[in-house]
């Protein structure tokens, strides 16, 4: 390292932070790691800013090259895990993730994302595992009890996949992904008329939801409220022309005939 490349490293930072100026954080950064190959923390924000970007395979590439440099870093590992995971690369995730846990066994987020990606690769029983373990280092993250949920779910426990999501909605009420998806637990223990309940809050709480408006529609099918599923697909169909989407537009349409049709 020389000082240049630290220089280089810390303008990189400080423009980066300012959506204006961004571009030309990353020029910097891409200078520091060029005059320096080994630089971590180059390579670490130029990978960040590239993620925050959504320029994931670079973003990964930046991380894997920090990574390279300084071996030992948990958080290095554990941000290009989150990476990959972004990228749809589960099984490299799971890699990087226990590489990150093996240096730093405390890390609740690590644990989370590494469970994440065993539920993407469709490893229920450890995801399960990993959240279990985030959560005795964090007992209060919502996020990871609405996760948690799912993973249950996925594995057809559904009475413990309730309990985990009433839990983070209870830490976190206003929250409309997990009234989706506690609505979609009540559905596939055939309890409708909560799972109603939490499609309906999901709906009011992000009003262009239009999976959850959706699984409200089914959920009031098999309720016996077809002329109600019938509204809520109108409703939705609105939504999905005023969001510019034609494709679930198009899908919603076909259901409605398909509502109609049955009634």
């Amino acid at each position: 390292m020389c000082s240049s490349d630290l220089a280089y490293t810390n303008l990189g930072i400080l423009l980066i932070d300012r959506p204006a100026d961004r571009a030309a954080g990353i020029e910097s950064l891409l200078t520091a790691t060029k005059l320096s190959p080994n630089f971590a923390p180059a390579f670490a924000n130029l990978a960040s800013a590239y993620a925050e970007t959504d320029r994931l395979p670079e973003a990964v590439d930046a991380y894997q090259a920090a990574a390279r440099a300084d071996p030992g870093s948990a958080q290095i590992l554990a941000n290009l895990g989150h990476a990959l995971i972004r990228s749809n690369r589960s099984a490299e995730a799971v890699d990087a993730l226990r590489r990150s846990l093996a240096i730093d066994p405390y890390a609740s987020e690590s644990h989370q994302m590494l469970g994440m990606a065993l539920a993407n690769l469709g490893h229920q029983q450890e995801a399960i595992d990993e959240f279990h373990d985030a959560l005795a280092l964090d007992p209060d993250n919502a996020r990871l009890l609405s996760n948690l949920g799912v993973a249950q779910a996925a594995f057809g426990h559904f009475p413990e996949a309730i309990e985990s999501l009433e839990h983070a909605l209870r830490l976190d009420p206003e929250n409309p992904t997990t009234h989706n998806r506690l609505g979609a637990a009540y559905a596939q223990s055939k309890d409708f008329p909560h799972a109603v309940v939490h499609f309906q809050e999901a709906v009011r709480l992000q009003p262009d939801y239009l999976t959850a408006y959706t699984n409200l529609a089914n959920a009031l099918t098999l309720a016996n409220r077809r002329d109600e599923a019938i509204a809520v697909v109108r409703s939705a169909i609105e939504r999905a022309h005023a969001l510019g989407n034609q494709q679930a537009a198009h899908n919603l349409e076909s259901a409605l005939r398909s509502y109609q049709a049955d009634k």
